[in-house]
């Protein structure tokens, strides 16, 4: 969080609770921004002090300085398609990187215009397994807002997705399940 808060959340529930805030950052820094690289490390930024990135342990939320070259400038979004996971899935408990979306991926399913400009937007499958998918729509509290089946053929094929026009503008998940709710694809689009 801004004030350096770590929290964990439910994805189910939707229910934050609080682990610990980030030890060794310097005063005045916030966490603006966060993004996990490819080799696994966590990298934080901050729009209130231009001091650099940082690394934070995943095992001990530490903190400790990012080498980069060049100058390092106060950042309020950091974003890339990697997640870090924990768990019983994880090799030894430890945490691994999964790189992309949820599962079968970009090249499976695409989603434009993002950002959406007139309320709508198309879901276009790339030779997806054939069966019968949902697309779920939520907004940034879990609220969903548009679930649609469709059924996919195998081949290439395009789904529009019409939102209410009373749905607001900001950040929404888009989700696409398989029959048996399985996520198979997810990712944010921005409606303007």
């Amino acid at each position: 969080s801004a004030r350096n808060h770590v929290f964990k959340i439910n994805i189910e529930t939707k229910v934050a609770t609080h682990l610990c805030v980030v030890a060794g950052l310097p005063a005045g820094f916030t966490i603006n921004g966060a993004a996990v690289t490819d080799d696994n490390k966590i990298i934080v930024s901050s729009a209130m002090q231009g001091g650099g990135l940082y690394t934070v342990d995943a095992k001990t939320f530490a903190a400790s300085p990012y080498t980069t070259t060049g100058a390092s400038w106060q950042t309020s979004d950091l974003a890339n398609s990697n997640l870090l996971a924990a768990g019983a899935k994880a090799k030894g408990g430890a945490h691994e990187l999964i790189s992309g979306p949820v599962m079968a991926g970009s090249e499976k399913i695409s989603i434009y215009p993002n950002p959406v400009t007139n309320n709508q937007f198309a879901v276009q499958f790339h030779e997806l397994e054939a069966g019968n998918y949902t697309i779920i729509v939520t907004d940034v509290t879990g609220r969903q807002i548009i679930q649609q089946p469709v059924s996919i053929s195998g081949e290439n094929q395009t789904q529009q997705i019409k939102l209410n026009a009373t749905s607001g503008r900001g950040v929404y998940l888009v989700k696409v399940a398989n029959q048996s709710g399985k996520s198979v694809y997810s990712t944010k689009v921005v409606v303007q």
